[in-house]
């Protein structure tokens, strides 16, 4: 529900300018007033501009509780409308009021609707003052309605005087509740209107609901046409639109004069008319009460007071030349300034403007000076730096070549004469490709560079000839050079001479494959070596175990033993000797399958069980089911044999030996053989890992060792796609020897 036209006529009626309401009345106590408003704008402007209703009601012997209902809030919903209602019982409920006013149509609507239940105001006097009586509405007891004159018919045939030429009269009312309303009171006495009979004059009223279609709707009026507002305050934007701004909206849209009936619409742009007057309401509403609260009846003279002035705005009439056609008493809204007025209004912004351009004019004077020379250093600190540039370019020792975009030359450095052989007089506005010369003459250097820089390629190696026909091997590099449209404007070239370097690392590469052809037939040798000397050895363990069963002294028995372990001590050197060289030597191939990890550790398990047992050997293994690794079957059983072997070495008697294995990542399991027992030197066994420094220790027992096992593990668990590491056991006793294998993908 939007604004009503009555409630502009009480905005105005709280100036002070009704010298009866300045006169105090004595009361033996203060009488309470209970005044209900149902407009924003109206309720902002009581309180922040006048402080209350002074002076028809804002008294000292007056008690005014002033109630701002929100138009929005009610009606809505039943439940929101019972929100309001346990408001006002809460907060009035409980006073006595002498007085109850109404004010606006949809504050009277709510009241009558919502009456039974608001009994603070049972039993009351209630003044309803800026509406129009609805018979549909149920009735309110002991209510005084407070009737408004309208001068529909005044305004209009003044209009008529003023413009002889008027055609169709537009009358603008939304189509709220409150506009409606006044609608109907305007069609009612134009009806009556005398002076329309016989005339040719159209009445035209809007139809449409909110601005956009208003201002459509005006632009399909006859040019002869006349406007006339009497109340508008409704967009189809869903907010209520200001006097002002809807006054500036109908004056854009279109050329025709305007008129209005309220006088919160008066603007400089509206040309009059016989206006109802907020501030004659409030007279007769401060009479109203005052006459009621002393002597309980309201005097019949106030009804019907007259309350419409005339007003116009001169510019309008003075464009329109109306100024003569003014009616009697008619007030100027907005009069012509005085000669000092006038000059006044320009020559001080004239002269403040003047001050403030030769003050800025000092500044920008001052601020040039400063510019000036910082812009002169710049400039000189610019030149020095190009000319750094130029003599860095020139001098360099790498070819610079600069390229236009028909690949002409247009630079070219003492390097580049140097390299090629040309000089700058020679190659100046030449075409490339008649100076660079390839080794195949049926393609072009300017081609290449094209073809490279269109693939984005920053640098090639070409093969180009010299001036006296040498060839040379050289480094290009390109760079392509834009303007801000993106457009190439020219191509900038380095070349380097890599000839002496192609050529060292041809022979460089030739000596590293030599060289790999060397170790691995030396490797290949030491293979088949070891190989031979493991046969030869063979036949002195079996002599030396069949000498162990001859009936023997004491001393001979253990010289053979002796003999034994030494020999087969010797070939287990040479095996591991041999299979660590027949590894490097590239003679064992990897077949990596997939095989399940706890299967592999059950069967070497049970192969050095006797070892275990020997020394009385405690082995935990948490290795879990379903881990599948990618490995060589043969290489990966070694890796288990010789780390459990050595585990077992430096194992003492009852101690303990712990297998696990931890996921490393989506690729890769972890194997972790642990042992407690003989601490281990873990940067020796780094070194031997890492740096491959060859070492051997005696076991917990005197076992001895080759100390190749190590050194063939990290080979093997390099084969199968992992790495080897060492690191102590808990307590600093023993070692953790932790191994990688790849996993099988899922």
């Amino acid at each position: 529900m939007k604004r009503f036209l009555c409630i502009f006529f009480l905005i105005y009626s709280l100036l002070p300018m009704y010298p009866q309401a300045k006169e105090k009345i004595e009361f033996d106590h203060l009488k309470k007033i209970f005044l209900l408003n149902s407009y924003y704008q109206t309720h902002t402007w009581v309180i922040a501009e006048t402080k209350g209703y002074s002076p028809y009601l804002y008294r000292p012997d007056y008690e005014l509780d002033i109630e701002y209902l929100s138009a929005v809030n009610t009606a809505k919903t039943p439940e929101r409308n019972l929100i309001l209602l346990n408001c006002f019982k809460e907060f009035y409920g409980k006073k006595d009021y002498d007085l109850i006013i109404i004010i606006s149509q949809p504050a009277y609507k709510f009241v009558a609707e919502n009456y039974p239940m608001l009994t603070f105001m049972h039993g009351k006097k209630i003044v309803c003052a800026g509406v129009a009586i609805d018979d549909s509405l149920p009735e309110i007891p002991n209510v005084l309605f407070l009737s408004l004159k309208f001068a529909v018919n005044e305004t209009i045939e003044q209009m008529l005087k003023f413009e002889s030429a008027i055609t169709d009269v537009f009358i603008i009312n939304d189509n709220t509740s409150s506009g409606l309303a006044s609608k109907k009171a305007i069609q009612r006495q134009v009806e009556k209107a005398s002076f329309l009979k016989g005339r040719n004059i159209n009445i035209r009223y809007n139809k449409n609901s909110n601005t956009e279609d208003l201002m459509q709707e005006i632009k399909q009026l006859p040019p002869t046409t006349a406007l006339l507002v009497g109340f508008y305050a409704q967009t189809g934007k869903g907010y209520d639109i200001s006097p002002e701004e809807f006054v500036s909206i109908l004056t854009d849209a279109s050329a025709f004069p305007v008129f209005c009936l309220v006088d919160i619409y008066m603007h400089k742009e509206i040309i009059g008319g016989k206006m109802l007057e907020g501030i004659t309401l409030g007279k007769l509403i401060g009479q109203l009460a005052q006459s009621i609260l002393n002597e309980g009846t309201a005097p019949g003279r106030i009804i019907h007071q007259e309350q419409t002035r005339w007003k116009f705005s001169y510019p309008q009439i003075a464009n329109h030349k109306w100024f003569t056609a003014l009616p009697e008493k008619a007030e100027l809204k907005y009069k012509p300034l005085g000669f000092f007025e006038k000059h006044k209004l320009w020559l001080i912004p004239v002269a403040f403007l003047l001050g403030l351009s030769f003050v800025a004019f000092l500044i920008v004077l001052y601020f040039n000076r400063l510019l000036r020379a910082k812009l002169t250093e710049k400039t000189q600190s610019l030149r020095q730096y190009v000319s750094k540039f130029e003599q860095f370019v020139e001098n360099m020792p790498i070819a610079y070549i600069e390229l236009d975009i028909a690949y002409t030359v247009r630079y070219w450095n003492s390097a580049a004469q140097k390299m090629f052989g040309y000089v700058q007089s020679e190659v100046c506005n030449a075409h490339v490709d008649d100076i660079v010369n390839l080794q195949n003459s049926d393609v072009h250097i300017s081609s290449i560079i094209k073809n490279i820089i269109s693939q984005d390629i920053s640098n090639s190696i070409i093969n180009v000839a010299k001036k006296e026909g040498s060839m040379m091997v050289c480094e290009w590099f390109f760079t392509e050079v834009r303007d801000e449209n993106g457009i190439p404007i020219h191509y900038m070239c380095m070349v380097v001479d890599i000839t002496e370097e192609t050529r060292l690392r041809k022979e460089l590469e030739a000596m590293v494959e030599k060289s790999k052809a060397m170790l691995l037939q030396n490797d290949r040798f030491i293979a088949y070596s070891m190989h031979d000397l493991k046969n030869l050895m063979t036949p002195i363990i079996s002599y030396s175990e069949l000498l162990s069963l001859e009936q023997t002294t004491p001393k001979m028995k253990s010289t053979i033993e002796k003999l034994n372990k030494s020999a087969n001590s010797v070939v287990q050197v040479f095996i591991e000797m041999m299979n660590i060289s027949r590894i490097r030597s590239g003679l064992v191939q990897v077949e990596k399958q997939p095989f399940e990890l706890l299967t592999m550790v059950c069967d070497i398990m049970s192969m050095l069980e006797i070892n275990f047992k020997r020394k009385n050997i405690t082995v935990t293994n948490t290795i879990g089911q379903n881990i599948n690794v990618l490995i060589d079957l043969e290489m990966t059983h070694s890796i288990f044999l010789n780390l459990l072997g050595n585990a077992i070495k430096f194992t003492y008697p009852n101690g303990n030996i712990v297998m696990s294995a931890e996921q490393e990542n989506e690729d890769f399991v972890a194997i972790s053989i642990s042992n407690d027992g003989m601490p281990a030197d873990i940067e020796k066994l780094n070194q031997l890992i890492s740096n491959r420094k060859y070492f051997t220790t005696k076991g917990t027992s005197g076992e001895e060792g080759s100390g190749l096992g190590l050194l063939l593990c990290t080979d093997l668990v390099q084969k199968n796609g992992g790495k080897l590491s060492v690191t102590r056991y808990k307590n600093d006793s023993g070692a953790c020897f932790t191994f990688t294998l790849p996993l099988v993908r899922q």
